[in-house]
């Protein structure tokens, strides 16, 4: 079995390398790689993100009751203390060996995506030919080249383990009715939880059954259900028992990610919630009744995109492996709400919109809901994959007169409404 698995790997890698963007991308990539090890390692030596993640595999180990004092970091550390462990292989390097290797990591998990995207598209539209295989390799090539790759480098972050593990769990739940494989999903979307929790309103939509119909309801749909849930939490919840062993933890763990100062610092997220917090920054309000309603405006911006999301999810027409857009209204969720919500995280998202489009694309509907999505979708990526990081750039050059990075918050607000419309439709489609 091994040997078979070994050789359909040696097929698909075969496959993408006799076309010719494949090759252009990969060299790209490469490019990408080599920028962001030579511009981290000389100008932004002690500005980027992967420094906070060596730091923090230190800190935990020396003295984890302040791993959530800023004081520690040039950025703060927001992730669930569980997440430090993943960084301590790290810290135990010296600095430039500790990015070459963690940078090499990035770029071997990038090949991965790439082979289970593949794996992916073949499940949601199996009935490709060389042409549909073609326009696959396509797809993939140009989310190798997609532009927030050289700033997820240069940053160092963790972005690309955060998507494969969410790849590699959507793949279980497509591929595999048994409910242990349920099981062993959720537990992958709870891993990559506790590495960072801009997946974790995922969980509220990966229920298996729906309430448009009535024979949606059965038994077996409620237990994949809360099979799919309990295994996702299981990882999460070891955190609790952090937190219960050193309560300075969790006091700090809800500081620095709702109610601190540091969320009020200006900056260029474009989570809507930010966009707000820095129009009300730059009026001059108060900075005390600014840190009072900060939680609260985010409250308000996540119970509405959340509760809607959540309700289009369960009453949804759409039958057939809808587990796809269950996962990217939960990131679209946490996208437009949290404070913290930044370019280089649309490299968990890109994935998850390449794998909608190629399915729209290969559907035979005349369905003007669907047309509509694949339309918004298209524009979206392109945008994504060119315009943004260029822009953003242009953004922070403005910064200190206009921090408002509000153009992928408008493309983000128009996937989240057509993805809503498209559940809801009355046709059923299967792919």
């Amino acid at each position: 079995m091994r040997d078979s698995t070994v050789r359909r790997f040696k097929s698909i890698i075969a496959e993408f390398w006799n076309e010719k963007i494949f090759k252009i991308a990969i060299t790209i990539q490469v490019i990408y790689l080599i920028i962001a090890i030579f511009l981290t390692l000389t100008f932004f030596r002690e500005f980027n993100d992967f420094l906070v993640y060596y730091k923090v595999g230190k800190v935990f180990i020396s003295d984890i009751k302040t791993l959530y004092d800023p004081s520690n970091y040039m950025w703060p550390f927001r992730y669930f203390p569980l997440s430090a462990i993943f960084f301590i292989p790290f810290s135990v390097l010296n600095f430039e060996l500790a990015f070459l290797f963690f940078s090499m990591v990035n770029f071997c998990i990038n090949l991965l995506i790439c082979v289970i995207l593949y794996k992916i598209f073949c499940i949601t539209s199996p009935d490709n030919g060389v042409e549909g295989k073609k326009k696959i390799i396509f797809y993939i090539s140009l989310y190798l080249i997609a532009l927030p790759h050289v700033y997820n480098y240069i940053l160092g972050q963790i972005n690309l383990l955060v998507s494969i593990l969410l790849l590699l769990s959507l793949y279980l739940f497509l591929n595999h009715e048994k409910l242990r494989w349920d099981i062993v999903g959720g537990v992958i979307i709870g891993i990559s939880i506790n590495i960072k929790p801009i997946t974790i309103l995922i969980i509220p939509f990966l229920l298996s059954f729906s309430l448009s119909k009535k024979d949606n309801l059965n038994l077996y749909a409620i237990k994949k259900s809360f099979t799919r849930i309990g295994g996702t939490l299981f990882p999460i919840l070891l955190n609790g028992l952090v937190f219960l062993l050193i309560p300075e933890l969790f006091i700090g763990f809800l500081e620095i990610n709702f109610t601190g100062t540091e969320t009020l610092i200006v900056n260029n997220s474009f989570s809507i919630t930010k966009l707000i917090i820095n129009a009300l920054t730059m009026s001059g309000l108060e900075r005390a009744l600014l840190q009072e309603l900060q939680f609260v405006i985010f409250l308000l911006i996540l119970s509405v995109f959340l509760s809607f999301g959540f309700f289009v999810f369960l009453f949804r027409k759409l039958k057939s492996n809808s587990i796809l857009y269950g996962f990217m209204l939960g990131i679209l969720t946490i996208l437009l709400a949290y404070f913290d919500s930044w370019d280089h995280h649309l490299l968990i998202f890109i994935p998850l919109l390449t794998i909608s489009i190629f399915s729209l694309e290969t559907e035979n509907s005349n369905s003007k809901d669907e047309a509509f999505l694949l339309n918004t979708e298209k524009k979206a990526f392109y945008f994504f994959i060119f315009l943004d990081l260029p822009l953003f750039g242009l953004i922070f050059l403005l910064r200190d007169f206009f921090p408002y990075n509000f153009i992928p918050t408008i493309f983000l607000l128009l996937l989240y409404g057509s993805m809503a419309r498209y559940l809801l439709r009355e046709e059923q489609r299967t792919f």
